[in-house]
């Protein structure tokens, strides 16, 4: 039983710096997201959104396409404060949790609420990184 457990603690603890890189690299996407998205950078966004993309928000569900015109509708005022970062990988999957404070202007009335929850999933491609889906949990 010792020369089992040996292996595994050390296994164990040569993984562990590998959660610090994912989360370094989840901090690196959304915030290329969110400055892409500050700059209106359609083509920047198109790529980064991939194809079968899917979201929901308090509206409901969107798929690429609507998704993508309602961030380009948006005129984020200042850079957000993201905060809590939770970042798990599966393979080519990275799952994301954290907490965003955005003020921009939505149908002309501008917004600053509360930082809202956000889940969003990047998948690596042949591409790089894209988002393959995003939650937006705004408070109310």
């Amino acid at each position: 039983m010792r020369s089992l457990l040996l292996p595994l603690l050390l296994t164990v603890a040569v993984a562990l710096p590998v959660a610090a890189d994912d989360e370094a690299l989840a901090r690196r996407l959304v915030g290329e997201f969110f400055g892409a998205a500050m700059a209106n950078d359609e083509s920047a966004i198109r790529a980064m959104v991939a194809e079968g993309f899917q979201a929901v928000d308090r509206s409901g569900a969107l798929g690429r396409e609507d998704a993508i015109e309602r961030v380009l509708s948006r005129d984020i005022q200042s850079a957000p404060n993201l905060s809590d970062f939770e970042v798990t990988r599966q393979e080519a999957l990275l799952v994301v949790t954290y907490k965003a404070r955005v003020s921009q202007v939505i149908d002309g009335k501008r917004t600053d609420r509360a930082p809202a929850q956000r889940l969003t999933v990047f998948m690596k491609t042949d591409k790089g990184w894209e988002v393959i889906s995003h939650a937006n949990f705004k408070s109310p």
